[in-house]
């Protein structure tokens, strides 16, 4: 698992362990949904982005300890927000 708090350094570990061919499963974790997205295309496993992730963990643990009802049909994957962001990016 590559946990450096600078997205470089996670990169650059990335490339070092694919150099040695290593063929087993390498993961990452992020800061911010771009990041995850190039760790994942640089080819880690997989890529979590702490911040989205943590809020969805959160969330689920007030729902859970406080017995409200969670209506979960209105979040949306990180991934949906950033392709939301990327177009509308694109068009102004």
């Amino acid at each position: 698992m590559l946990a450096f708090t600078n997205h470089q350094a996670n990169m650059l570990a990335l490339q070092e362990i694919q150099s040695t061919g290593f063929q087993g499963p390498v993961t990452a974790s992020s800061r911010f949904e771009d990041h995850r997205l190039e760790l994942e295309e640089a080819g880690a496993t997989a890529a979590y982005n702490i911040f989205s992730e943590a809020g969805a963990g959160y969330a689920d643990h007030v729902c859970k300890t406080t017995g409200l009802v969670c209506k979960t049909q209105f979040i949306v994957p990180s991934s949906a927000i950033y392709n939301a962001h990327t177009a509308e990016s694109e068009n102004t």
